[in-house]
Formats: C-alpha cells, sequence, structure tokens
C-alpha cells in the first residue's frame, strides 16, 4: 500500500464501519418488525375503494385523509393571479362535488384565499350538499391584528360567507410569535371569544 490511493485513513475505516452497522441495525429493526423489502407488511394495505379517514380524538369526527384546499381555486380566464377573486365557480362546484363523491370532507377555506371571496365561493359549492355531509374549517386572520370587537365581527361575516352556522375547525391564521399570539387572543380576549 505504498500509493496514497490505496491507503485507508482512520476517519474513512470508522465512516465506513459505522455506516456498514447503521445499515445493519436498519435491517435488523426492519426485520423484527417482519418488514423487509419484498416482504409483506405488517401493516393492513390502504383502500383502494374508498378514501381513507383518521377518527379525530376529541370529537370523534371521521375526517378525510385528504383534504380540499381552497387557497388555490380555479380561476376565470381573463384573471390576472391564480390567487385573484375572478374565481371560476361552475370549475369550483365540480371539483367539490367531485372531492365529496370520491370521499373527501374536509374543506380548509380562509379569510384572504382569493382576495377573500374562496369562502364565499367554497359556501355556495357546499351549501348544495347536505351539511352532515363535510368538516369546514376557517381561519382568523391574525395578521389583521383584530381586537375582540373586529374578531367577532369578522367570524360573524364568516360564518355569513361559508353559508353555515358552525365551523367544524376554527384555526388562528400566520402566527409568528409568542408574543403576538398572548397579544391578540390572550389579552384581547379573542381566544375566549373564539373557545365559547
Amino acid at each position: 500500500m505504498s500509493d496514497k490511493k490505496d491507503k485507508i485513513s482512520r476517519r474513512g475505516l470508522l465512516k465506513a464501519t459505522g455506516a456498514g452497522l447503521a445499515g445493519a441495525a436498519a435491517v435488523y429493526g426492519l426485520n423484527k418488525l417482519g418488514w423487509l423489502p419484498g416482504a409483506e407488511s405488517p401493516l393492513p394495505p390502504p383502500p383502494t375503494d374508498k378514501m381513507t379517514c383518521r377518527i379525530h380524538p376529541r370529537s370523534g369526527d371521521a375526517v378525510s385523509l385528504l383534504g380540499f384546499g381552497c387557497m388555490r381555486l380555479p380561476v376565470l380566464p381573463e384573471a390576472t393571479s391564480p390567487r385573484g377573486p375572478e374565481i371560476d365557480e361552475a370549475a369550483t362546484f365540480a371539483l367539490v362535488d367531485y372531492a365529496l363523491d370520491h370521499g373527501v370532507n374536509y374543506f380548509d377555506t380562509a379569510w384572504g384565499y382569493h382576495g377573500g371571496v374562496s369562502e364565499t365561493v367554497i359556501g355556495k359549492a357546499l351549501k348544495r350538499h347536505p351539511r352532515d355531509r363535510f368538516y369546514l374549517a376557517t381561519k382568523m386572520p391574525t395578521y389583521l391584528d383584530p381586537d375582540l370587537s373586529m374578531a367577532k365581527d369578522i367570524f360573524a361575516r364568516q360564518l355569513q360567507k361559508c353559508q353555515v352556522d358552525y365551523f367544524d375547525y376554527y384555526l388562528l391564521h400566520t402566527l409568528t410569535s409568542k408574543q403576538e399570539y398572548q397579544r391578540v387572543y390572550e389579552e384581547r380576549g379573542v381566544l375566549d371569544f373564539l373557545l365559547e
């Protein structure tokens, strides 16, 4: 081994040994699970004929694993932005119908999506279906720095725009710091209102 290329350093030897041991440990761990490449998985196969749902631990809701996000809905040909308010309602209705027909039951919108129009359009689309067929989530726009009065007004307007009497899930949107959370939601009483 007089040639430098043929020599292996102590560090190189340790790296190679460590990688080999890590690989062996991974294979051993997978083998203990009964899950080696080419072997049958110990987990049940995912269904191919229906949507997989998870049961929410508090509510018992069976929520589809795949949700329908309403931040990027189809827009009309003359729209100047894919996030603008020119939503193609007919195309959106068709997508919502397709999603519901294939087991998607969680719809997520927000105050600011599509220039404030997403909640209205998704409300129209979902209103055409029984309320017990879907779960609707929207969000308090933290970025507007709402006080309690403003938060109450936003929440009431969201119910109107979405054409529902309640939201299944309500999120605190775009929190950027603990201080912001404390100021808006704790000190101003917005969280107590939302929890009520």
